[in-house]
């Protein structure tokens, strides 16, 4: 089953991560966290590339929760970047 972020909030994404990872537990075919964090950044959408490639690139594995962190950071930065309002020309 392929999770992706589409237009989901950040935690309404991770929901669903952490839902399908509960659910494979409970059939018997547990991830890791490695696993888990794979499979929700193989799902995020494009705004998300440079984050996803920073977390490939650690020498350390990060945890799910430790993702969520840091997706909802990035959330919260780019909805901030969003609601900026451009500055007025000053016109002389």
């Amino acid at each position: 089953m392929k999770t992706t972020k589409g237009g989901s909030s950040v935690a309404e994404y991770m929901q669903k991560i952490k839902t399908v990872v509960d659910d494979l537990t409970m059939i018997g075919h547990p991830l890791s966290d490695e696993e888990a964090v794979a499979h929700a950044l193989n799902g995020l959408v494009d705004e998300f590339d440079q984050l996803s490639t920073a977390i490939r690139a650690r020498d350390s594995p990060i945890t799910l929760e430790e993702l969520y962190d840091k997706l909802l950071d990035h959330e919260m930065l780019q909805k901030r970047d969003e609601n900026k309002q451009p500055e007025s020309p000053i016109i002389a």
